[in-house]
């Protein structure tokens, strides 16, 4: 945590970080997420005490301005949005993967694993109990490791 807010700069985190945050709102609003975007910095305001980080900081900023989560376009399985191998088995197992969660769930899935926050800054990105996100990534781990085995 720190000692006292400083102000928040998306510059202050990695091109792949800054990315991350792009890829996040444009999975919800599409080319709206720009214009979210743009000013984020100055209505993000300081990193507060309880922020984990700068980076969960800025994602809660960004989840806040992307409105309620129930309008954000939700892209199915098969969307070309999603990575899908070259190889059909494994992308067949990986769309049901997809499939089995509910967007509450893929949404701390998608912060923890693509966005690479901790569970801690996940649960304070939205505002949920650590323990809630730990048992999702857990039951996550025992899916994955039932659908494509220990080392898929």
């Amino acid at each position: 945590m720190s000692a006292s807010p400083s102000r928040a700069r998306p510059s202050d985190l990695p091109p792949s970080r800054q990315r991350g945050l792009s890829q996040y709102a444009r999975l919800r609003v599409g080319s709206k997420a720009d214009a979210l975007l743009s000013d984020l910095v100055e209505l993000a305001g300081p990193t507060p005490l309880g922020a984990p980080s700068l980076e969960a900081h800025l994602f809660r900023s960004l989840r806040r301005r992307l409105g309620d989560p129930a309008a954000w376009r939700r892209r199915g399985a098969e969307s070309a949005t999603w990575f899908r191998p070259a190889a059909t088995g494994y992308g067949e197992q990986l769309a049901r993967f997809r499939a089995m969660w509910s967007p509450g769930d893929a949404e701390i899935l998608e912060l923890h694993f693509a966005r690479l926050l901790e569970p801690g800054e996940v649960a304070w990105v939205i505002d949920a109990p650590e323990a809630r996100v730990r048992e999702t990534l857990e039951a996550a781990l025992e899916a994955g490791e039932r659908l494509f085995g220990a080392e898929p």
